[in-house]
């Protein structure tokens, strides 16, 4: 590590000796010691020095010499060696000289002609204190500014990692359902009761166009069919819990939502019928079922990979029905608990349904009265 350096410049050669007697009985050992009789000789000295990266924590200067002042001299030098601390050393400056030192050249001190050596001794001293004291302040802005931005860019990346994740994590469940902000951990096992909307939706003859489509196009087929039921879901503010193949499990804690979502994919389903072209079908259908009541939402899996699901009779039910869709020809079918929780809203628009029969869902004992969601309502 290079020495600390000390400039002097003074156009009296017996001032000047006198500084280098006593400035080598106090700094010899410690800093690397220049002396100059004119500004410009220093004004070399003080480049050199820089260039040859050694620190300058001192420069002293007369005021009065040929050709240009003390207070000149500062201020050429100040964009060579900003952080040095100017020493003005003069019997002879006025205050004009003094000001515009201190305003252009950030002058540190003033000594009068004939100085006290103690008094030199303790200025100069101070000056290399605040000098070190300034150093370890821009060192330690500069490290934390190099820290700032790797921190930026981890934040980035972070940032770009969650926008992947995101798409795989549904979110608006640990939102919503599990009451989780961006920064809480979900752990495995955790789960809520709900009473809510399940909705099944299924696309009928799905055997039949994967086969016919053959593997690239049956993916982008699917991608669009999703894309068509998750836009409409979310317009309706419900959250897609979960695709399966040809299917979409969605969640609504508003039953109208849920009725007018399988509404308008049963209306929408047709911006898909291009795909027909390739297949022998006369067009696209999906089947839909709809349930209400309690629900179970949590996480299932292991610590390395879980996933949220929702699972109870609620959602048996409305996988039920979605098969029944077809059966009976209707745009979707719902359980009479989806009317029933529609009574409790009187700001609800008017669906019309009919009564299809009453029926025992697999693994229930008791029967459930079913509807038939007509698509002209």
């Amino acid at each position: 590590m290079k020495k600390n350096c000390i400039v002097c410049v003074d156009d009296d050669i017996d001032v000047l000796n006198n500084l280098k007697q006593q400035l080598k009985r106090l700094y010899q050992d410690k800093y690397l010691l220049e002396f100059a009789d004119n500004p410009k000789e220093a004004i070399e000295i003080i480049k050199d020095l820089v260039s040859e990266k050694y620190p300058i924590p001192v420069i002293i200067s007369d005021y009065r010499m040929p050709g240009m002042s003390g207070d000149e001299f500062f201020g050429t030098i100040q964009g060579i060696s900003e952080m040095a601390n100017k020493i003005l050393l003069s019997g002879q400056a006025d205050i004009k000289g003094i000001i515009n030192s201190v305003n252009n050249s950030n002058l540190y001190a003033f000594i009068s002609k004939p100085w006290e050596e103690e008094n030199l001794f303790l200025t100069i001293n101070a000056a290399i204190e605040k000098y070190t004291q300034e150093q370890f302040i821009k060192i330690s802005n500069e490290k934390l500014k190099e820290t700032n931005e790797k921190v930026r860019l981890l934040n980035h990346k972070l940032k770009i990692k969650n926008a992947i994740f995101s798409k795989f994590v549904p979110h608006r469940i640990m939102e919503s359902v599990l009451n989780k902000n961006e920064d809480q951990m979900v752990t495995l096992g955790e789960c809520v009761k709900k009473q809510i909307n399940v909705l099944f939706c299924d696309i009928r003859n799905s055997t039949y166009i994967s086969e016919k489509l053959g593997i690239e196009d049956c993916f982008n087929f699917l991608n669009e069919y999703h894309h068509l039921a998750s836009t409409i879901v979310m317009k309706q503010d419900g959250i897609i819990d979960n695709f399966m193949g040809d299917g979409v499990l969605a969640l609504f804690k508003d039953s109208k939502k849920a009725l007018k979502t399988a509404l308008e994919i049963k209306k929408n389903i047709g911006h898909l019928q291009h795909w027909t072209d390739k297949l022998s079908l006369n067009k696209l259908d999906v089947g839909i079922g709809i349930s209400y009541g309690e629900v179970m939402v949590g996480t299932i899996g292991t610590e390395d990979r879980m996933q949220t699901t929702v699972i109870g009779d609620t959602v048996n039910t409305a996988s039920r029905l979605q098969e029944l869709s077809k059966k009976y020809d209707y745009s979707a079918i719902v359980s009479e608990f989806v009317l029933n929780n529609l009574e409790n809203d009187d700001d609800s628009p008017k669906f019309s349904f009919d009564h299809i029969k009453d029926i025992t869902i697999r693994g229930k004992e008791s029967k459930v009265r079913i509807f038939g969601l007509k698509l002209n309502s």
